[in-house]
């Protein structure tokens, strides 16, 4: 069963400044899913969006998930592309 339209209705309305693009890399329409999984995308794009994918690495760590030095440069790299992108507009 894929998400329901109703799912979705209530997402846009509540979390209208997020990009649903950066939403549906985790919980994609193709997949099962129910509003708390939604809901938990919602969250972490809105990590994403703020703070960068380096705030993620909190999320990590409270899940109580060591962070390895690649993962760490990783992060640090993608918020470096995503800012020179925001800087060439």
């Amino acid at each position: 069963m894929n998400c329901s339209k109703v799912v979705w209705e209530r997402l846009t309305k509540t979390t209208t400044k997020v990009n649903i693009a950066v939403i549906l890399k985790f919980a994609t329409k193709s997949n099962f899913c129910n509003f708390q999984v939604v809901k938990a995308a919602a969250n972490l794009a809105t990590i994403i969006f703020n703070d960068g994918y380096v705030a993620l690495l909190d999320v990590v760590e409270e899940l109580g998930i060591s962070i390895g030095e690649n993962l760490f440069n990783y992060c640090h790299e993608i918020d470096r592309k995503r800012i020179e992108d925001a800087d060439r507009y």
